[in-house]
């Protein structure tokens, strides 16, 4: 009866490990070379291919540009042809493994980071992380580029992941998924870090930032 038990419980753990799903989210904008659109995309794919026999099912959604742009930068080159895996003859769309859904407002990204785990922004610099900020706000782990302002609000490894480069985000986003227990946790610190974050603070914030770049205290 003992292993009778423990077999059903060792099923329920392989139901429950089928059924965890997770969603990733980046915001994608050609026209902005400094966000690094095809190289964040190249990372989730990345992230895609080495997690694909896992009992996890991941979810990729993308915003922040027209559907257009986004089938424009599928052909763009030859390597953004074998990540988006145009096949315009069979799908009639580019990126079959991601869900882009074009430009949101401001309400329309605030609901869209409420049904998100994970959010990607792998900017070349960051003047101060709004987006990241924004998606904390929401309870969603933030994994960015350790530069700029991103600096100034994240906690590395209790609220957000900071990373160098490509090769560490998706290390990163794959160390995240693999381990939901530390998401949650982070989400949880993501978004009371975000809570305690006073109007004071953030003029603070931007007072240190244009200091460093104007060499003098700009606080009124």
């Amino acid at each position: 009866q003992q292993e009778e038990q423990q077999e059903e419980q060792q099923e329920e753990q392989r139901n429950q490990q089928q059924q965890r799903s997770v969603v990733v989210t980046a915001m994608i904008r050609p026209a902005t070379p400094r966000r690094a659109p095809l190289q964040t995309l190249i990372a989730l794919h990345r992230m895609m291919e080495r997690l694909r026999q896992m009992d996890v099912q991941i979810f990729v959604r993308t915003f922040g540009c027209t559907h257009s742009e986004m089938q424009a930068l599928g052909e763009s080159t030859w390597e953004a042809r074998s990540v988006s895996q145009w096949w315009s003859s069979w799908t009639g769309q580019a990126w079959p493994w991601l869900t882009h859904v074009g430009r949101l407002n401001h309400t329309q990204v605030h609901h869209f980071f409420q049904q998100s785990d994970i959010f990607v922004d792998l900017s070349e610099w960051q003047a101060y992380g709004f987006s990241a900020q924004e998606a904390m706000m929401s309870g969603v782990v933030p994994v960015v580029i350790d530069n700029g302002g991103v600096r100034d609000f994240t906690d590395r490894g209790v609220n957000a992941m900071l990373v160098k480069d490509e090769d560490s985000a998706v290390d990163a986003l794959e160390h995240l998924i693999l381990h939901p227990d530390l998401v949650v946790k982070m989400q949880k610190a993501a978004k009371q870090k975000m809570s305690t974050k006073t109007r004071l603070t953030t003029a603070h914030s931007w007072n240190s930032f244009l200091s460093d770049i104007l060499g003098e205290d700009v606080m009124l």
